[in-house]
Protein backbone atom coordinates (compact mmCIF):
# COMPACT_ATOMS: atom_id res chain seq x y z
CA UNK A 1 0.00 0.00 0.00
CA UNK A 2 2.91 2.42 0.46
CA UNK A 3 4.07 1.88 -3.24
CA UNK A 4 4.09 5.84 -4.74
CA UNK A 5 2.65 4.05 -8.30
CA UNK A 6 -0.68 3.67 -6.70
CA UNK A 7 -1.71 6.76 -6.24
CA UNK A 8 -4.38 6.59 -8.97
CA UNK A 9 -5.75 3.73 -6.99
CA UNK A 10 -6.37 5.37 -3.77
CA UNK A 11 -8.40 8.14 -5.54
CA UNK A 12 -8.88 11.96 -4.85
CA UNK A 13 -7.44 12.99 -1.25
CA UNK A 14 -7.26 16.72 -1.14
CA UNK A 15 -10.48 19.01 -1.39
CA UNK A 16 -11.29 20.03 -4.90
CA UNK A 17 -13.85 22.54 -6.69
CA UNK A 18 -15.42 21.87 -10.01
CA UNK A 19 -16.21 25.52 -10.69
CA UNK A 20 -17.83 27.73 -13.97
CA UNK A 21 -15.54 29.97 -14.86
CA UNK A 22 -16.51 33.95 -14.73
CA UNK A 23 -14.40 34.37 -17.99
CA UNK A 24 -16.65 32.17 -20.07
CA UNK A 25 -13.96 29.76 -20.72
CA UNK A 26 -16.08 27.35 -19.37
CA UNK A 27 -15.42 24.90 -16.45
CA UNK A 28 -12.22 24.70 -14.31
CA UNK A 29 -11.16 22.72 -10.97
CA UNK A 30 -9.22 24.48 -8.50
CA UNK A 31 -8.21 23.33 -4.72
CA UNK A 32 -9.51 24.05 -1.63
CA UNK A 33 -6.17 23.36 0.39
CA UNK A 34 -2.67 24.35 0.40
CA UNK A 35 -1.46 21.19 -1.19
CA UNK A 36 2.58 19.74 -0.95
CA UNK A 37 4.70 19.92 -3.93
CA UNK A 38 4.21 17.31 -6.35
CA UNK A 39 1.27 16.24 -4.88
CA UNK A 40 -1.62 13.75 -7.04
CA UNK A 41 -4.24 15.67 -7.25
CA UNK A 42 -6.64 13.29 -9.91
CA UNK A 43 -6.35 11.38 -12.89
CA UNK A 44 -7.50 13.57 -16.17
CA UNK A 45 -9.05 11.26 -18.42
CA UNK A 46 -9.51 11.82 -22.09
CA UNK A 47 -8.35 10.73 -25.85
CA UNK A 48 -4.84 11.49 -27.40
CA UNK A 49 -4.90 12.78 -30.28
CA UNK A 50 -2.37 13.54 -33.13
CA UNK A 51 -1.96 17.18 -34.04
CA UNK A 52 -3.72 16.40 -37.31
CA UNK A 53 -6.83 15.09 -35.30
CA UNK A 54 -6.65 17.80 -32.82
CA UNK A 55 -6.66 20.46 -35.72
CA UNK A 56 -9.55 18.77 -37.51
CA UNK A 57 -11.59 18.81 -34.14
CA UNK A 58 -11.03 22.12 -33.42
CA UNK A 59 -11.75 23.41 -37.96
CA UNK A 60 -15.53 21.17 -37.13
CA UNK A 61 -15.95 22.87 -33.90
CA UNK A 62 -15.66 26.35 -35.54
CA UNK A 63 -17.74 24.96 -38.38
CA UNK A 64 -20.49 23.62 -35.88
CA UNK A 65 -22.58 26.34 -33.86
CA UNK A 66 -23.46 23.71 -31.31
CA UNK A 67 -19.73 23.16 -30.57
CA UNK A 68 -18.98 25.48 -27.51
CA UNK A 69 -15.95 24.50 -26.04
CA UNK A 70 -12.79 22.19 -27.12
CA UNK A 71 -9.97 21.63 -24.25
CA UNK A 72 -6.64 20.43 -26.17
CA UNK A 73 -4.31 19.99 -23.71
CA UNK A 74 -0.64 19.27 -24.88
CA UNK A 75 1.55 15.75 -23.64
CA UNK A 76 5.39 16.01 -24.29
CA UNK A 77 5.53 12.04 -24.84
CA UNK A 78 7.78 11.92 -27.46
Amino acid sequence: MGCGNRVIQRGITHKLQIFFTHEGKGWGLRTLEQLPAGAFVCEYVGKILTNMEQEERINNAKADPTVTHTYPILLDGD
